[in-house]
């Protein structure tokens, strides 16, 4: 299954550091979109795949 996650910036200056701490724990950048709100930014959709723990074991 995968999650998603999402992270606000304000410029493209905070890009290369916001994409690669996500990498780091896993999270791969799939989409770029602009703010919905009245200020300037982009919005950043990241995804990754969750394993479910393994109960029965």
């Amino acid at each position: 299954m995968k999650i998603y996650s999402i992270e606000t910036i304000r410029d493209f200056s905070e890009f290369y550091t916001v994409v690669e701490a996500q990498n780091k724990d896993g999270w791969t950048l799939i989409d770029v979109l602009p703010s919905t709100d009245h200020e300037e930014g982009f919005i950043l959709l990241f995804a990754k795949e969750d394993y479910p723990l393994d109960i029965a074991s």
